[in-house]
C-alpha cells in the first residue's frame, strides 16, 4: 500500500485535492483486495461429494472404519471448544455413536467461510450443538438463526445460538431423536470464535446477563457458564452472529 501519511505530508496545502484523489485511490484499491479475497472460497478439503458445482443440502456418510470417524468420535467424547486442553474433561459422552455425515452445503459454507475471512483471528474451534425439538436437517439446510433464541427464553447469556464444549451436556436435553426415536442426533460445528469474552464466574446466573444481544465492544462471541455442579462446569461458546458457525457433521447415536 502507498506510505499515505509521507506523500500527503509532502504535498502541503495547495494539493490538498490530489492528496484526497490519493486517499480515494488507496481505499479502492483495499476495497478491491478484500473483495478478491472474499470470492476466493476454498471447500474442505475432506468432503466427500463429487460434485463440486452441486448446490443445496447433501448428507455423505462417513465410512465407520475410516480415520475420520475416529476422529470425530474423540471430538464427541472429550471437551472442545475452548476447554483448555490440559483440564479439558475426557470421556464424558459415552454414548455409541452409530453413524457420522459429513453436511455438506455450498452456500452455507460461502457465507461461514466469508465471515471467517472477516476476523483478524479466526480462533476456529469445534464445538456441538443440540438443536432441540427442531429438526437438525432444518439447521443444516437453511443455517442457524438466532431469532430463535427468544429475548425472553430465559437464556444464560441472552439472545445467541449456543453451542457446547461438552457432547453430554447437549444430549442431557438438547437433542432430537430421530423418527422411530431410537437414536438421537447432535451437530458437530465449527464455529469461528474470534476474540472471545469470558465473563468472571461471578456473573453466572444473574438477569442482567439475559438480555445480551451481542457481545462487548471488541469481542466476537462470549463464552460462559450454564452448568455447575460441584466442582463440575460446564461452558457454552454463544454467538450472536448467524453465519459464525458451520454444522459440520451431523452425529446419530444411541
Amino acid at each position: 500500500g502507498l506510505d499515505l501519511s509521507v506523500k500527503l505530508t509532502s504535498l502541503g496545502k495547495q494539493n490538498l485535492e490530489i492528496g484526497r484523489l490519493l486517499l480515494k485511490s488507496w481505499i479502492q484499491e483495499r476495497e478491491r483486495a478484500i473483495l478478491a479475497k472474499q470470492a476466493e472460497v476454498q471447500f474442505p478439503e475432506n468432503w466427500l461429494s463429487v460434485d463440486n458445482e452441486a448446490e443445496g443440502l447433501d448428507f455423505q456418510p462417513v465410512a465407520p472404519d475410516s480415520l475420520e470417524f475416529a476422529e470425530v468420535v474423540q471430538l464427541m467424547r472429550h471437551e472442545t471448544g475452548l476447554a483448555p486442553k490440559e483440564t479439558a474433561r475426557q470421556n464424558l459422552f459415552t454414548n455409541r455413536i452409530v453413524k457420522v455425515e459429513q453436511v455438506i452445503h455450498r452456500n452455507l459454507w460461502r457465507k461461514y467461510y466469508r465471515f471467517r475471512q472477516l476476523l483478524d483471528n479466526p480462533n476456529e474451534v469445534w464445538v456441538k450443538h443440540g438443536t432441540g425439538s427442531t429438526d437438525p436437517e432444518l439447521v443444516c439446510d437453511n443455517g442457524f438463526n438466532r431469532s430463535y433464541s427468544k429475548p425472553d427464553s430465559g437464556n444464560m447469556w441472552g439472545q445467541g445460538i449456543y453451542t457446547a464444549e461438552s457432547a453430554k451436556y447437549s444430549s442431557d436435553g438438547y437433542v432430537r431423536p430421530t423418527h422411530n426415536e431410537t437414536h438421537k442426533q447432535m451437530l458437530l460445528c465449527l464455529f469461528a470464535a474470534g476474540k472471545v469474552f469470558q465473563p468472571p464466574p461471578e456473573e453466572y446466573g444473574q438477569k442482567s446477563e439475559r438480555q445480551t444481544k451481542e457481545p462487548p465492544k471488541g469481542f466476537d462471541s462470549i463464552r460462559g457458564i450454564v452448568k455447575r455442579v460441584g466442582q463440575d462446569v460446564d461452558f457454552a461458546l454463544i454467538s450472536y452472529q448467524d453465519n459464525q458457525i458451520y454444522p459440520f457433521y451431523r452425529v446419530t447415536y444411541e
